[in-house]
């Protein structure tokens, strides 16, 4: 196998009729699928149970969720994401068979997973400037705090001197 996409994650929207949801990035073993479903009021819960895993023999990997009852709503999302253990459990011995097949699929493919993997979530964290040496990650997030508490401060100042003004101007 060669790893062809970047892929690690896939969203899927609710329409109250798909149940089979097709997976677009290889995986290795079936432990390796986690599923979130997220409500329209963005609140996220991990799917472990009421989905099962289809076509890992053939490639065509799916998932149906959910086996039982009604299906995804609209306002609903399914997010489906590939999540390996960062080991390596290859192991060759010396003077042993050296099977180029085995080297490609428990070797390389699943490092280049795991790198993908990794670099997905790294896509989504607070980065510094590789120049910036003055600031650390932790006090980037402090700034931000403080600029959210200030502006939520300003917002109500704002609403209390608007709720003032149509007061003043009904009286």
């Amino acid at each position: 196998m060669t790893v062809q996409t970047a892929e690690t994650k896939t969203h899927y929207a609710g329409n109250g009729l798909t149940t089979e949801w097709p997976i677009p990035f290889p995986v290795v073993q079936e432990e390796h699928i986690k599923l979130i479903k997220t409500s329209p009021d963005g609140e996220d819960e991990e799917i472990t149970t009421g989905y099962t895993v289809n076509g890992m023999e053939s490639g065509a990997v799916s998932i149906t969720y959910p086996t039982t009852g009604e299906p995804l709503e609209a306002g609903w999302f399914l997010t489906i994401y590939r999540d390996m253990p960062l080991t390596q459990t290859l192991d060759l011995e010396s003077g042993g068979a050296f099977d180029a097949e085995v080297i490609e699929r428990q070797g390389f493919d699943h490092v280049v997973m795991q790198i993908q993997q990794l670099q997905e979530q790294a896509s989504r964290a607070l980065q510094l400037a590789i120049t910036d040496s003055d600031r650390t990650p932790d006090e980037v997030l402090g700034e931000m705090f403080e600029l959210r508490d200030a502006a939520q401060q300003a917002l109500a100042s704002a609403q209390q001197a608007s709720q003032a003004t149509q007061d003043a101007i009904v009286q």
